[in-house]
């Protein structure tokens, strides 16, 4: 089963559409969220359903650029937010699968301007922080294909190819690292 809500995904703002505290979802609360993103944020009562359903796990996604949201800082209350679903999901009697999920590289990955003829302008997804995004190349789809555009490609280059970020440590490095503090 998806449960997603702990992703960044692309507004035109480019703000969270969901709160960020631990103490917003206390006790069985379900703050007002931008519902025009999705997927919605997980609240406490949902587990329990989940679980109700017959399902013995969920796919909890999660994104590069709130764990690293500067070079080499871990944002420890979004840490605090994993470890709180994660506990929800015990105590559901749920497994959770990590997933530090990211579309089109990055929420940070978007059409600024205008596309060459041939493509089309594209929204950001979720993915790498913005400091990890190169913004060298435009944004813009292939047939609306996002793994087309060349702006995207160019980012996962430089991922694989551990190019360093603006503090001189590779992007895999960083990667990597906030896989670690992760597990």
């Amino acid at each position: 089963v998806k449960g997603a809500g702990l992703g960044d995904y692309w507004r035109k703002d480019l703000t969270l559409s969901y709160p960020t505290a631990t103490g917003a979802f206390e006790h069985g609360a379900c703050p007002k969220t931008d519902d025009s993103i999705e997927p919605p944020p997980v609240f406490a009562k949902d587990l329990p359903k989940i679980a109700s359903l017959g399902f013995n796990s969920v796919r909890l996604t999660l994104s590069w650029s709130r764990l690293e949201p500067k070079p080499g800082v871990i944002d420890q209350p979004y840490l605090r937010r994993i470890d709180q679903v994660v506990g929800w999901a015990r105590d559901a009697h749920l497994w959770i699968v990590v997933d530090l999920h990211q579309d089109g590289w990055s929420k940070y990955a978007y059409t600024r301007g205008s596309c060459p003829p041939g493509l089309d302008p594209t929204p950001g997804y979720d993915g790498a922080p913005d400091w990890a995004t190169d913004t060298t190349l435009p944004f813009c789809t292939v047939h609306g294909t996002r793994e087309l555009d060349p702006g995207v490609a160019l980012n996962f280059q430089r991922l694989w190819s551990n190019a360093p970020g603006p503090d001189g440590v590779g992007l895999g490095d960083h990667l990597a690292h906030v896989s670690a503090v992760l597990a």
